[in-house]
């Protein structure tokens, strides 16, 4: 598949993504989608949360608000990585406590959505992910580049040997 074809396939699973968002938020402030059928714990864990006055509508607004980015978007890679948590909760809240087969649908969906779009833009999450050793917990700079020069400066042969490690290339490269 060419680059091009990747962006507009990245472009719609995004939009998909959402789309359902956004509307799934909504529905949670002003209900206007028919209701599933849901187990008594699944329902009494939604009044529970509605009860505290403040977690359900935190949820259904971050669903909002990101649907929304996503839609527009914009700030796409920090958007998932807010949106990663609550993509976990949809799905454990559905299997451990509002499991059937049908209901199984949308949260699959999302998490396929979640999962396509962190490796369509998995070049802008390397940073985040890099190993990073610190022997100053006060400096600022990057703690690999400190530690490999000084390596490289005082043992050259153990600086060869740490650049053949298997995976070091691409955090050395990052």
């Amino acid at each position: 598949m060419e680059s091009k074809d990747k962006n507009k396939l990245a472009l719609v699973v995004q939009t998909l993504f959402g789309a359902i968002l956004a509307i799934k938020g909504f529905d949670g402030f002003i209900n206007f989608l028919p209701q599933a059928e849901s187990t008594t714990v699944g329902a009494g864990f939604i009044q529970a949360m509605q009860d505290t006055g403040y977690l359900y509508f935190l949820v259904k607004g971050t669903e909002v608000l990101c649907g929304s980015l996503l839609v527009m978007n914009i700030f796409v890679p920090l958007t998932l990585i807010v949106l990663a948590p609550v993509v976990i909760n949809i799905v454990l809240f559905e299997v451990f406590l509002n499991f059937t087969f049908a209901s199984m649908l949308l949260p699959m969906l999302v998490v396929a959505c979640e999962l396509y779009l962190f490796w369509h833009y998995k070049n802008l999450f390397t940073w985040l992910l890099k190993y990073q050793v610190h022997i100053d917990l006060n400096s600022y700079e990057s703690p690999d580049v400190i530690i490999l020069n000084e390596v490289r400066e005082k043992n050259p042969e153990t600086y060869e040997k740490i650049k053949n490690i298997k995976g070091i290339n691409e955090v050395i490269t990052h």
